[in-house]
C-alpha cells in the first residue's frame, strides 16, 4: 500500500493538533501514514516509519517545541530531507505549530526559507493548503480516486501507483459492441480532467466487478438472491445495472422473470412495459421471460438466447449449451417457475446446438474436460442418421452420454450422476427434439 502524506510530529502534539489534522486529511481521500492509522499490533515502529517514509508521496513536518526537542521525528525528517536531495520535486510540506520563524531558524536554516502553513491560521485554512499541493486540480487520476472512495472503494491505490495505468488503459479501449461479461457502456470521453477520471474510476469499477462475476461463476445458472447479492456487495454496480437494464438481462436473464428483479425488478418491468408499447420487434427473447405466455415466442429463440445472449449484444456464455440443458433437468434448477423451466427445457431441445464432439469443447476445455475414446459419438450419430428412429444407443454412445453428463455434474455441483442424468436426457426426448429442430430450422 502506498501514502499519499506522511506526518512528522513529536508526540506531545498529537492531542489538540496531529491527530485532527490527520483525520481531516483522510476525509479529503488523502491516504495518510500517521501512526495511530497505520501501526498495528506487532509492528516493528522504526520499520513501519521506513516504509512510510519511502512510501508517501510527500511528508508534512509539524514543527514545534516539542518537535525540535525530539531526536526522533527529527531522524525522520532527516529521511524526508534525503529524499528532497535526491530528487527534484518537492516532498516536504512544513507546518509552523506554536514557533516563530527566528525558532525554525535556529533549528534549520534551510527550513526557515521554506514556505510554510501556520497552525494558528485554523485547521479549515491548514488542510486546504495543504490539499492544494497533495491534490492538484485537474488531474484526472485524482477525480478517478475521489469517486472510486465516494462509492464505496476502500482505500484505492493512490494516484503515483502503477495500477492507475492500467485502469486508464482499460478506459481508454474502444469496445465498439465488443463485450466482456458484466461489462456496461462507460461514461464517454471528454477533455474535462472531472469526466475524464470518471470514466477511469468506471473501468475500475467494471474491472473488479467483471473480475468477480468469473471466480463466483454468476451466471444465467445462478439463483436470483446471488445475483442480488452480487448487485449489491460491489460498489457502484446496482446503480450502473439500474441504468443499463438490457444488458443485465443479457448477463442474467432469470432476472428478467417476474418476481426475480431484486433491487431491478420495477426497472425490468419499466423497461419490459416500454418494449411491448413499441411492438413485437422491442420485446428481447430475455425479456419475454418476464410475459406469463413469453410474448408467444419460439422456446428455442428464447432458450438460445437465454445461454448465449443476443446476436449483437454482450457475450454472455460461461457454460456449454449442453451443460445448460442437463442443469434444466436437473433438481437444481426448480427454483425456476415450473411454468419457465419447462419453457425453456423444451427449448433447449429444440435449439439444436447442444451436441459436443471432441473437437468443439472450449469452455468445457477451460474446466478441466478430458474427453475419452467414445466422446462425440453421439454427435457423430446424429449427423450420420436421417431420422431419430435410426439413432441406437450403443455403448459407445452411452459412455459418451454417461462421461460428458458425470463431468457437467460435478461442474456445476448437480445431485444427479452422470448415468442419472443421461436417463432423464433420454426420457426428454432431446433427440428426437434434435432432429425436430433442425426441420424447424430448414424449414424457415
Amino acid at each position: 500500500m502506498l501514502y499519499d502524506v506522511f506526518i512528522s510530529h513529536a508526540s506531545e502534539d498529537k492531542d489538540g493538533f496531529v491527530r485532527d489534522l490527520a483525520e481531516r486529511l483522510r476525509d479529503s481521500h488523502i491516504e495518510v501514514w500517521y501512526d495511530e492509522f497505520s501501526l498495528n499490533i506487532g509492528d516493528g515502529l522504526r520499520r513501519s516509519i521506513d516504509r512510510g517514509l519511502t512510501q508517501a508521496r510527500f511528508g508534512v513536518v509539524v514543527l514545534s517545541p516539542h518537535f525540535f526537542a525530539k531526536q526522533w521525528p527529527q531522524w525522520e525528517l532527516d529521511g524526508l530531507v534525503a529524499r528532497q536531495n535526491d530528487g527534484d520535486r518537492n516532498v516536504l510540506l512544513p507546518i509552523w505549530h506554536n514557533v516563530t520563524r527566528s525558532d525554525v531558524r535556529a533549528f534549520s536554516p534551510p527550513l526557515a526559507d521554506k514556505v510554510a502553513t501556520l497552525s494558528s491560521e485554523g485547521l479549515d485554512a491548514v488542510v486546504k493548503k495543504l490539499a492544494k499541493v497533495i491534490r492538484p486540480q485537474g488531474s484526472s487520476l485524482i477525480e478517478a480516486r475521489d469517486y472510486l472512495i465516494e462509492r464505496g472503494w476502500e482505500s484505492p491505490p493512490v494516484i503515483s501507483d502503477d495500477w492507475w495505468l492500467d485502469m486508464a488503459s482499460e478506459a481508454s479501449y474502444d469496445r465498439s459492441g465488443v463485450w466482456e461479461r458484466w461489462e456496461f457502456p462507460l461514461p464517454p470521453w471528454d477533455n474535462d480532467a472531472r469526466a475524464r477520471g470518471h470514466r477511469i474510476a468506471q473501468a475500475a469499477l467494471q474491472n473488479a466487478w467483471r473480475s468477480a462475476a468469473n471466480d463466483q461463476r454468476i451466471s444465467q445458472l445462478t439463483p436470483p438472491e446471488r445475483v442480488h447479492e452480487f448487485i449489491r456487495s460491489h460498489p457502484g454496480l446496482l446503480d450502473t445495472c439500474l441504468k443499463h437494464v438490457s444488458f443485465v438481462v443479457e448477463y442474467a436473464p432469470q432476472l428478467a422473470i417476474t418476481g426475480f428483479g431484486g433491487p431491478l425488478e420495477q426497472e425490468i418491468e419499466r423497461s419490459y412495459q416500454v418494449a411491448v408499447e413499441r411492438g413485437r420487434r422491442s420485446v428481447s427473447e430475455q425479456l419475454a421471460l418476464h410475459a406469463p405466455d413469453f410474448f408467444g415466442m419460439d422456446p428455442a429463440y428464447v432458450a438460445c438466447h437465454y445461454v448465449q445472449g443476443s446476436l449483437m449484444g454482450p457475450s454472455t456464455s460461461f457454460y456449454e449449451p449442453i451443460d445448460v440443458a442437463l442443469w434444466l433437468l436437473s433438481d437444481t434448477s426448480t427454483w425456476l417457475p415450473s411454468s419457465t423451466r419447462a419453457f425453456l427445457t423444451q427449448g433447449m431441445i429444440e435449439w439444436h446446438m447442444w451436441p459436443w464432439d471432441a473437437n468443439n469443447l472450449r469452455f468445457a476445455n477451460d474446466f478441466g474436460f478430458r474427453g475419452i475414446p467414445a466422446t462425440g459419438a453421439l454427435f457423430e450419430r446424429l449427423y450420420q442418421a436421417r431420422s431419430a428412429e435410426t439413432v441406437r444407443i450403443t455403448q459407445a454412445i452411452r459412455s459418451d452420454m454417461e462421461h460428458r453428463f458425470g463431468f457437467t455434474s460435478q461442474l456445476l455441483n448437480l445431485p444427479e450422476t452422470g448415468s442419472e442424468l443421461t436417463q432423464r436426457f433420454i426420457d426428454a426426448r432431446f433427440i428426437e427434439g434434435w432432429f425436430e429442430g433442425r426441420r424447424k430450422t430448414r424449414a424457415r
